[in-house]
This record gives structure tokens, C-alpha cells and sequence, in this order.
């Protein structure tokens, strides 16, 4: 575990650099500057910029993984998948994730507002996505 601070990013830098593996929860809006504006099924959604950076400091390999939970309390299958590094970036991001969410859609998080505009996001235009 590791904070949601510079300290925290410091951490996962280094696991990264001793060739451990760290986990991201890549769908949750920054409440920092640490985002950009990218579609997200078909509107904006303030997202991440973290994997990219992590991704290019560091050259480790992304996958993307998620717990489906097993009927009547029976556990849960994890399924991983390659994500191609190159030009990954938080509309590659926002790809995948919604290629997760179309795999489980009853199990995605909808309650989670993605679509909120933390207030260091209101320095950033918010794109208009053409529909």
C-alpha cells in the first residue's frame, strides 16, 4: 500500500524499479493535478496520469486485471490482459477499462460518480466529446 502523495509515487517508482509489480485503481478521478480530460464511454472523464508516467519512467509491462465475483459467495476468477505500451496513453487507459466493464458490466462500481470534476480539473478545459 502506499499513500495517495508524492511519498506514495515515490514507492511505487521504486517497487517498479526493483521489477516488482504495482496495482492502480485507474478508473478513480484525481483529486490533483494529476490528471487529463479523456473520453470514457462517450463522455469526459478527468483520468489518471499516473500509469503513463510510471509506465515511461520505468518501461515496466502494463496489464490490465479485474476480480469477477463468483456466484452465491463462491470467490472470484481474476483475469489479466497485456496492454500494448506503445503510445499508451489515458485514452488507451480508458479503452481498456471499458473492455473490462463490457466483459462484467453488472460488477463494474457504477455508483463511483467517474464523471465528477475534482476542483484542480476546473483549471483544465473540459473537451467537448462529438457524439
Amino acid at each position: 500500500m502506499a499513500p495517495t502523495d508524492f511519498k506514495g509515487v515515490e514507492k511505487l517508482l521504486r517497487a517498479l524499479k526493483r521489477g516488482e509489480g504495482v496495482a492502480l485503481p485507474p478508473d478513480q478521478a484525481p483529486n490533483s493535478d494529476g490528471g487529463v480530460w479523456a473520453d470514457f464511454f462517450g463522455r469526459p472523464a478527468y483520468t489518471i496520469t499516473l500509469a503513463k508516467k510510471l509506465q515511461r519512467a520505468t518501461g515496466a509491462a502494463l496489464f490490465a486485471c479485474f476480480a469477477e465475483r463468483l456466484p452465491r459467495g463462491k470467490g472470484y476468477r481474476i483475469a489479466y490482459q497485456p496492454v500494448p505500451e506503445e503510445d499508451f496513453d489515458e485514452a488507451v487507459l480508458n479503452r481498456v477499462i471499458e473492455g473490462l466493464v463490457r466483459r462484467c458490466p453488472s460488477q463494474y462500481n457504477w455508483s463511483y460518480n467517474r464523471y465528477k470534476v475534482p476542483r484542480a480539473a476546473l483549471k483544465k478545459a473540459l473537451p467537448q466529446i462529438p457524439h
